[in-house]
Protein backbone atom coordinates (compact mmCIF):
# COMPACT_ATOMS: atom_id res chain seq x y z
CA UNK A 1 0.00 0.00 0.00
CA UNK A 2 1.41 3.38 -1.11
CA UNK A 3 1.36 6.31 1.07
CA UNK A 4 -0.82 9.09 -0.38
CA UNK A 5 0.97 12.88 -0.51
CA UNK A 6 -1.40 15.57 0.13
CA UNK A 7 1.64 18.07 -1.22
CA UNK A 8 2.06 20.72 -3.29
CA UNK A 9 5.83 22.10 -3.73
CA UNK A 10 7.45 24.69 -5.17
CA UNK A 11 8.73 21.95 -8.36
CA UNK A 12 5.45 21.34 -8.81
CA UNK A 13 4.36 25.25 -9.82
CA UNK A 14 5.01 25.88 -13.03
CA UNK A 15 7.18 29.31 -13.21
CA UNK A 16 9.49 28.78 -16.16
CA UNK A 17 9.27 30.97 -18.99
CA UNK A 18 10.43 28.88 -21.72
CA UNK A 19 7.81 25.56 -21.07
CA UNK A 20 5.17 28.39 -20.08
CA UNK A 21 5.52 29.55 -23.87
CA UNK A 22 5.51 26.20 -25.09
CA UNK A 23 2.79 25.08 -23.45
CA UNK A 24 0.56 27.97 -24.72
CA UNK A 25 1.74 27.37 -28.51
CA UNK A 26 2.06 24.06 -28.61
CA UNK A 27 -0.81 22.79 -25.78
CA UNK A 28 -4.20 21.17 -26.56
CA UNK A 29 -7.03 22.54 -24.39
CA UNK A 30 -10.56 21.90 -23.32
CA UNK A 31 -13.31 24.03 -21.26
CA UNK A 32 -13.75 22.18 -17.54
CA UNK A 33 -15.58 24.96 -16.00
CA UNK A 34 -15.12 27.38 -14.54
CA UNK A 35 -11.69 26.33 -16.07
CA UNK A 36 -10.00 26.05 -19.15
CA UNK A 37 -7.37 23.79 -18.74
CA UNK A 38 -4.23 23.84 -21.20
CA UNK A 39 -1.84 21.05 -21.37
CA UNK A 40 1.55 19.33 -23.30
CA UNK A 41 2.29 15.61 -22.78
CA UNK A 42 6.35 14.83 -21.95
CA UNK A 43 8.35 18.12 -21.26
CA UNK A 44 11.73 17.26 -21.29
CA UNK A 45 13.09 20.44 -19.24
CA UNK A 46 10.79 19.62 -16.28
CA UNK A 47 11.96 17.27 -13.36
CA UNK A 48 8.09 16.50 -11.92
CA UNK A 49 5.72 14.18 -13.70
CA UNK A 50 2.80 16.72 -12.91
CA UNK A 51 3.58 20.56 -13.15
CA UNK A 52 0.62 23.39 -12.74
CA UNK A 53 0.15 26.77 -13.45
CA UNK A 54 -2.98 28.22 -11.78
CA UNK A 55 -4.17 31.66 -13.57
CA UNK A 56 -6.71 34.23 -12.52
CA UNK A 57 -7.64 37.25 -14.73
CA UNK A 58 -6.46 40.90 -13.55
CA UNK A 59 -9.38 41.53 -16.33
CA UNK A 60 -12.57 39.64 -14.31
CA UNK A 61 -11.71 40.07 -10.94
CA UNK A 62 -10.17 43.49 -9.95
CA UNK A 63 -9.61 42.68 -6.61
CA UNK A 64 -6.51 41.34 -5.53
CA UNK A 65 -8.47 39.57 -2.54
CA UNK A 66 -10.54 37.82 -4.73
CA UNK A 67 -8.33 36.88 -7.52
CA UNK A 68 -5.85 35.43 -4.51
CA UNK A 69 -9.34 33.62 -2.86
CA UNK A 70 -9.73 31.75 -6.13
CA UNK A 71 -6.11 30.42 -6.48
CA UNK A 72 -6.33 29.39 -2.79
CA UNK A 73 -9.24 27.22 -3.41
CA UNK A 74 -8.06 25.95 -6.62
CA UNK A 75 -4.30 24.72 -4.98
CA UNK A 76 -6.18 23.18 -2.27
CA UNK A 77 -8.48 21.40 -4.46
CA UNK A 78 -5.36 20.58 -6.98
CA UNK A 79 -3.32 19.18 -3.52
CA UNK A 80 -6.21 17.00 -1.99
CA UNK A 81 -6.74 15.03 -5.70
CA UNK A 82 -4.03 15.01 -7.84
CA UNK A 83 -2.52 11.83 -6.70
CA UNK A 84 -5.16 9.89 -8.68
CA UNK A 85 -3.75 11.59 -11.82
CA UNK A 86 -0.04 11.02 -10.49
CA UNK A 87 -0.64 7.00 -10.60
CA UNK A 88 -1.71 7.31 -14.29
CA UNK A 89 1.25 9.52 -14.89
CA UNK A 90 3.22 6.69 -13.35
CA UNK A 91 2.04 3.85 -14.82
CA UNK A 92 2.24 5.34 -18.50
CA UNK A 93 5.77 6.36 -17.42
CA UNK A 94 4.71 10.41 -18.60
CA UNK A 95 5.65 13.70 -17.52
CA UNK A 96 2.22 16.42 -17.92
CA UNK A 97 2.23 20.24 -18.01
CA UNK A 98 -1.37 21.99 -17.05
CA UNK A 99 -2.51 25.26 -16.98
CA UNK A 100 -5.65 26.07 -15.09
CA UNK A 101 -6.87 29.27 -16.27
CA UNK A 102 -10.18 30.57 -14.63
CA UNK A 103 -13.06 31.66 -17.00
CA UNK A 104 -15.79 32.12 -14.59
CA UNK A 105 -17.45 36.02 -14.55
CA UNK A 106 -18.78 35.55 -10.70
CA UNK A 107 -17.14 34.54 -7.33
CA UNK A 108 -17.11 30.75 -7.17
CA UNK A 109 -18.07 28.22 -4.07
CA UNK A 110 -15.53 25.80 -3.40
CA UNK A 111 -17.96 23.28 -4.57
CA UNK A 112 -17.93 25.02 -7.87
CA UNK A 113 -14.33 25.00 -8.18
CA UNK A 114 -13.99 21.75 -6.95
CA UNK A 115 -16.16 20.34 -9.11
CA UNK A 116 -14.47 21.74 -12.17
CA UNK A 117 -11.28 20.78 -10.89
CA UNK A 118 -11.91 17.13 -10.44
CA UNK A 119 -13.72 16.98 -14.03
CA UNK A 120 -10.61 18.38 -15.54
CA UNK A 121 -8.25 15.81 -13.61
CA UNK A 122 -10.56 12.75 -15.00
CA UNK A 123 -10.24 14.23 -18.26
CA UNK A 124 -6.25 14.56 -18.00
CA UNK A 125 -6.32 11.06 -16.83
CA UNK A 126 -8.37 9.39 -19.44
CA UNK A 127 -5.97 11.54 -22.27
CA UNK A 128 -3.11 10.10 -20.43
CA UNK A 129 -3.72 6.75 -21.16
Amino acid sequence: MSLKRYTFRKSERLSSKIILDDLFEKGDSFMAFPFRVVYTFDQPLRNTDLSVLISVPKRRFKLAVHRNHIRRLSREVWRLHKGELNEVLAIHNRKLTVGLMFVGNDMPSSKKVEKGILKALQLLAEKAC
